[in-house]
């Protein structure tokens, strides 16, 4: 039995989000088997740049009042430093282990966080939004950068206030997500009220039946046939790769009455019906292989993964 406890790296910045961040993994992980450090990069500059890598060249230093705006935003960084501590406490986290950690700004926020990340953490926790709440969506912030640069630790990006009861996870049978499975059953709670793994069955192409009358034909006369024999293929194949990633939670202690499966199919998308799932299941966390058959890996090549988490709305999405 493993008694080595696991550590949480959570980045804390200015804004409501990192909070929340700080709230919402609090009460996913146990507290008995899980030690956080409190990460924040410090920036001697407006909280407005926090999500930019970049280092602009200002000189602020002679502007009227800019010690004092400073000093305004160290004090801001210590009360949510303290706040987040607080709430991790609240958990009954022990204090010995929670550890606040204050870094000057030496690389950028980014890689910062990634030299920091690499220190054997086990999870790397950050909010989707960040200081820069007026930005929109995630083109050159530091969440897009981590999501493209983290290959190396499981990484949360929490958007909103997610609910922290039930768990979805997509699953597609690869290494990929066998290691979401055997990870996120390691790192969440027992407790959780459900864990559901979902397989998605695509659709035919039908955006090639609309261009070729050929198959236009054949895929009117044909199609509820040939997505039956599609359907039942897959269920076969994956009906004992699902019974046993479910069993794979409780050996870790869930409930079996909790951990199900199930599968999606005849859609165009894997990413928007595993999105969809989850808000209809009212699942919190969507948990995700960083490599999979395809099946998920969708969510984390090219633009398709920064749209995911952009639509990201009060969920937290986990890429294992």
């Amino acid at each position: 039995m493993e008694n080595k406890k696991k550590t949480i790296l959570v980045t804390i910045d200015h804004s409501r989000q990192s909070i929340d961040a700080a709230t919402y993994i609090s009460a996913m992980v146990d507290p008995r088997e899980n030690i956080v450090t409190l990460f924040h990069v410090e920036s001697d500059l407006f909280d407005i740049f926090f999500d930019s890598d970049d280092y602009p060249s200002l000189n602020l230093g002679e502007t009227s009042h800019f010690s004092d705006w400073m000093n305004v935003q160290r004090h801001s960084i210590d009360e949510n430093l303290e706040m987040a501590e607080k709430i991790f406490l609240s958990k009954d986290f022990p204090k010995e282990n929670i550890r606040i950690l204050k870094q000057p700004l030496t690389k950028g926020i980014t890689r910062d966080i990634l030299v920091e990340s690499q220190k054997n953490y086990d999870l790397l926790v950050i909010g989707k939004s960040g200081s820069n709440w007026i930005a929109d969506g995630l083109t050159g912030t530091v969440t897009e950068k981590l999501l493209s640069r983290t290959f190396h630790i499981p990484l949360v990006i929490i958007a909103g206030t997610p609910d922290t009861h039930k768990v979805l996870l997509g699953y597609d049978g690869s290494n990929g997500a066998d290691k979401a499975v055997a990870t996120s059953a390691k790192l969440i709670r027992s407790d959780m009220s459900e864990v559901q793994l979902c397989h998605v069955i695509r659709s035919f192409n039908m955006a090639l039946a609309q261009n070729t009358p050929g198959y236009t034909s054949f895929y009117n006369t044909y199609l509820p046939e040939l997505e039956e024999a599609l359907i039942k293929i897959r269920r076969e194949k994956m009906e004992p790769l699902l019974n046993k990633a479910c069993n794979v939670f409780v050996r870790h202690g869930f409930v079996p009455s909790t951990v199900r499966w199930s599968l999606i199919n005849r859609t165009a998308s894997r990413s928007q019906a595993l999105l969809d799932m989850a808000k209809t299941q009212e699942c919190g966390s969507l948990v995700l292989g960083r490599r999979g058959n395809s099946a998920v890996e969708e969510f984390f090549m090219g633009r398709v993964g920064k749209k995911v988490v952009q639509k990201a709305d009060s969920i937290a999405v986990w890429i294992i």
